[in-house]
């Protein structure tokens, strides 16, 4: 929460230097529609394309490679187990 917070905080205090800049920005939904509509699909191909290189480079070094988990990055409630 604390990250979150302070994140939170740092926006607003951009958005009011900003403002009293006389500075425009868009407003909350056409960043979120813009976000959504450019900088998601970015990112998801840039991420991609990053996967791709390292199982490449995997491959390519004869190696194996063991890939394991504890599931500790679940959420309560989104276990299949529960």
């Amino acid at each position: 929460m604390g990250i979150e917070s302070s994140s939170v905080h740092r926006k607003v205090y951009v958005c009011r230097i900003l403002s009293f800049a006389k500075v425009r920005t868009p407003h909350k939904t056409a960043f979120f529609r813009h976000q959504g509509k450019f900088l998601h699909k970015v990112v998801k191909d840039y991420w991609k394309d990053m996967q791709a290189d390292m199982v490449k480079k995997i491959r390519d070094s004869g190696e194996g490679l063991v890939i394991s988990g504890d599931a500790r990055c679940d959420s309560m409630g989104h276990r299949l187990d529960n």
